[in-house]
């Protein structure tokens, strides 16, 4: 489990954009990645598995 954190001005959009990209980057590999939860408030960044 990882989690990856963004810059502070990441928006909410970005958040979720940078999620969805890693997801897609790593089933092109051959690898599951399955995006925990995803953090807005307390910092920019989501929760990996």
């Amino acid at each position: 489990t990882y989690i990856v954190v963004l810059m502070e001005e990441t928006q909410r959009l970005q958040v979720e954009q940078a999620a969805h990209r890693l997801q897609t980057r790593a089933a092109r590999r051959g690898y599951v990645i399955k995006v925990l939860h995803i953090f807005y408030d307390l910092f920019p960044g989501f929760l990996v598995k």
